[in-house]
């Protein structure tokens, strides 16, 4: 993957760059915060310099995703904010259904339950019509671990169980084993 890297700073600055970047990017999420901040960062200036901004919100998601995954807070909502804006200005609703996803994700991460709850049942309200089953899942999961956090134990087993037949759908097996745990 380091020599995979390399090659791809070498090449020209575009579109596929960035995108491959990206994917880069997500590999490095599994193993190094850091790589992960690099190349996301990286991602996202080539983007901005050929104003590329599917890129730019994308760079911007995985730069999300990588801070919440190890519970970093630092300017994450304004980070969450211009994601949104990217996605809304080009009309990308499963892109605002990420970020609000992602501002769910802040808020739990900074223990405001209610906040949270708002943001990920505006994302259950916006995906119902884009019918994306595994963010469907996702959305009902987190919405349960939010009821959870909060002591509502019954609620969020309801949640948990509205879950599974998504994760069976899509044969998820990491929430699906997580549902039943």
């Amino acid at each position: 993957i380091d020599k995979l890297e390399t090659e791809l700073y070498a090449l020209p600055d575009n579109e596929e760059k960035v995108d491959a970047l990206l994917r880069l990017s997500e590999e490095k999420n599994y193993n190094s915060y850091e790589d992960t901040l690099r190349i996301s960062q990286a991602a996202i200036a080539i983007a901005k310099g050929i104003n590329y901004e599917m890129g730019i919100a994308h760079g911007l998601s995985a730069l999300i995703k990588a801070k919440i995954s190890v519970g970093d807070q630092n300017k994450i909502l304004d980070l969450i904010e211009e994601e949104y804006n990217i996605y809304k200005k080009i009309n990308n609703r499963e892109g605002e259904v990420r970020s609000l996803v992602n501002w769910g994700a802040a808020y739990t991460l900074k223990g405001e339950y209610h906040t949270a709850m708002r943001y990920y049942f505006e994302a259950r309200e916006l995906n119902n019509a884009l019918t994306d089953v595994l963010t469907s899942l996702r959305i009902k999961y987190y919405i349960g671990v939010v009821y959870y956090h909060i002591k509502e134990y019954t609620v969020a087993i309801e949640h948990f169980r509205e879950a599974i037949p998504d994760a069976t759908n899509v044969n998820n097996t990491k929430y699906y084993g997580d549902l039943y745990n």
